[in-house]
This record gives structure tokens, sequence and C-alpha cells, in this order.
């Protein structure tokens, strides 16, 4: 949940061209990105670890 949060908060607020034609952006995109992946090798691991206990 994070993650998606810290990618909608990039998307409108913090990024943006300026004048020159430089983008400017902050930390919430790779911020979102970490948190994307970490929550997504949570669950999988969890699903994982479930699988294998209704297994033995």
């Amino acid at each position: 949940m994070p993650g998606i949060l810290f990618i909608l908060l990039e998307n409108f607020y913090y990024q943006y061209v300026d004048t020159n034609g430089l983008l400017h952006e902050s930390l919430f995109l790779p911020l979102g990105a970490l948190s994307l992946l970490l929550g997504s090798l949570v669950i999988f691991f969890s699903i994982l670890l479930e699988i294998r206990k209704t297994k033995k």
C-alpha cells in the first residue's frame, strides 16, 4: 500500500518540467518502486510457505 501511495504522490505533486526543460523528481518514485517490490516478495514467500505447510 505505501508503494502505491508514493507513486501517486510523485505523479500528482512532485514531478514537473521547468522552463529550461529539466525534469524535477523527488524520491517518491524510487521509494514507491522499492515498496512495491518488497511487498510483492513478502506476499510471494508467504504464499510459498503456506503451500509448503499444507503439503506436509
